[in-house]
């Protein structure tokens, strides 16, 4: 390539900024997926297959030991039986519940974490990409007034001494006097 594309960069560069935020795109996109997965167990009342597992079967052990217990007493079909055997059953419908409720606050927080990823990846791709323009278009005027200056310079309009004056965009002037011996290649 040649000078300029060197100083200013490539449509490639352009290329792979974009598939960095495509990248982070896809990741995000999976992470609010997961999460809204995360949250059907809440609105629909149903735990995934391993955690009902674990729910039924303390259910069923709990309610197993109960019934051991009243029997060994002699109290079975008794109203404390029955009462026990209905707080097993609503401690087991809490253990879901709260099981649901967790699953649904860790789905919401994957969503909020892949939202921001989302919107502080594509903040951070512009301000690279706004910073390369903002570096070009300082680089382009720099440029512009060494050609201008060196211009006058050529046509004897460059100000006492022989030199011209060079001003860059946020470096501010400088002066370049011709023969200069500072040893500096003639830039203060």
């Amino acid at each position: 390539m040649g000078f300029l594309s060197d100083l200013f960069g490539t449509a490639g560069n352009q290329q792979q900024l974009q598939d960095i935020a495509g990248k982070y795109a896809g990741i995000a996109n999976q992470a609010q997926q997961t999460g809204t997965q995360m949250q059907q167990p809440l609105l629909t009342g149903n735990l995934p297959p391993a955690a009902q597992a674990l729910v039924s079967e303390t259910l069923t052990s709990n309610l197993a030991n109960m019934r051991n217990a009243f029997s060994r007493l002699g109290l079975t079909g008794s109203t404390m039986e029955a009462t026990g055997l209905s707080e097993e059953q609503l401690a087991s419908l809490a253990q879901t519940f709260g099981i649901e409720t967790d699953m649904f606050k860790l789905g919401l927080q994957s969503i909020n974490q892949a939202l921001a990823g989302i919107g502080g990846e594509t903040t951070a791709i512009n301000d690279i990409a706004n910073l390369n323009l903002t570096e070009t278009g300082d680089l382009m005027n720099a440029i512009a007034s060494i050609a201008g200056a060196a211009g006058k310079a050529a046509a004897g309009g460059g100000g006492g001494g022989g030199g011209f004056s060079l001003d860059i965009p946020g470096v501010g002037p400088a002066n370049a006097p011709v023969g200069d011996s500072s040893g500096m290649g003639g830039w203060h």
